[in-house]
């Protein structure tokens, strides 16, 4: 009769632990839950306060055609490091779509600083006559437009920060 009451007695201690041990996981699984959604929002946040501003679009125009190198600084306000990912735009020029462009280039963005990012667009052989057109059209000068969206990378998954600015 003890030995049917220790075996009931340790029957029932490994039914607590198990219990107990169930509990304890399903408490940290609610608890890193909660975490995640809590650093997804700071994240939003945070990468909202990211600002992207075109600085300056210098033009190189040779026999082989015309280079536009485009500098833009982004901003990241925040402590924590940042990646920019890829950045996809559309250049106008004098509001008139030059083409679209993605550029795959990886770029760590410090926390609390400015990065500046220089991009070399090559203009297509087709698009230099009305480029030529446009700049006869607005008397030599042009207003550049660039609009588009950044991928910045922050754990655990990747923002797109729209921006578009205007430069002559």
């Amino acid at each position: 009769m003890y030995d049917s009451y220790q075996k009931n007695m340790i029957e029932m201690d490994k039914k607590s632990w198990i219990l107990i041990i169930v509990s304890i996981g399903i408490f940290v699984l609610i608890v890193s839950i909660g975490v995640i959604k809590l650093n997804e929002s700071e994240k939003i946040e945070m990468l909202q306060r990211c600002t992207i501003q075109g600085t300056d679009v210098n033009t190189d125009i040779s026999l082989s055609g015309i280079k536009l190198n485009i500098k833009m600084d982004i901003y990241n306000p925040n402590k924590k490091d940042l990646t920019l990912k890829k950045i996809e735009y559309v250049l106008f020029a004098n509001d008139k779509k030059l083409g679209e462009t993605t550029e795959m280039e990886e770029l760590i963005l410090k926390g609390e600083t400015t990065t500046s990012l220089n991009i070399e667009h090559s203009l297509k052989i087709s698009e230099i006559p009305s480029m030529i057109w446009n700049l006869i059209q607005h008397k030599g000068k042009i207003t550049w437009k660039i609009e588009g969206t950044a991928t910045i990378e922050s754990w655990p998954s990747d923002m797109e920060v729209p921006f578009s600015f205007e430069t002559e």
